[in-house]
């Protein structure tokens, strides 16, 4: 009977291991790139900013420079509903970090764009 019971934990910690792996969002690469675009529109397209030198998949350390962005190179899945997967990307400029949200159609075969924001953590 303990015998029973120790396998039966094991399976059920090994079954939790490989629930914790999920798979990347199909959508992940695509919310990557226009968390690229966005930095890119807001930080690059105001005249008072200096053009700035990308730095993607680089977060920012404690030592990051004015100037510098970045955007991590992973979209993680924040929350799904029937019709809408939140995909979140996180970026930045210098030390100041920025969460941009991208809301797919929740479609195994689709990436249609049908909302997105940004925040400044």
């Amino acid at each position: 009977m303990k015998m029973q019971m120790l396998m039966a934990a094991a399976l059920l910690a090994a079954g939790s291991t490989v629930a914790a792996e999920k798979p990347a969002h199909h959508c992940a690469a695509d919310a990557v790139d226009k968390a690229t675009k966005l930095l890119r529109f807001h930080l690059e397209e105001d005249p008072t900013t200096p053009k700035l030198t990308p730095k993607p998949n680089e977060p920012a350390a404690d030592g990051a420079a004015d100037g510098e962005w970045y955007v991590e190179s992973e979209a993680t899945l924040n929350a799904s509903t029937e019709n809408v997967d939140d995909l979140v990307v996180n970026g930045g400029l210098g030390k100041v970090p920025f969460v941009m949200h991208f809301f797919y159609v929740n479609s195994p075969d689709l990436c249609d764009l049908v909302g997105q924001s940004i925040m400044n953590e």
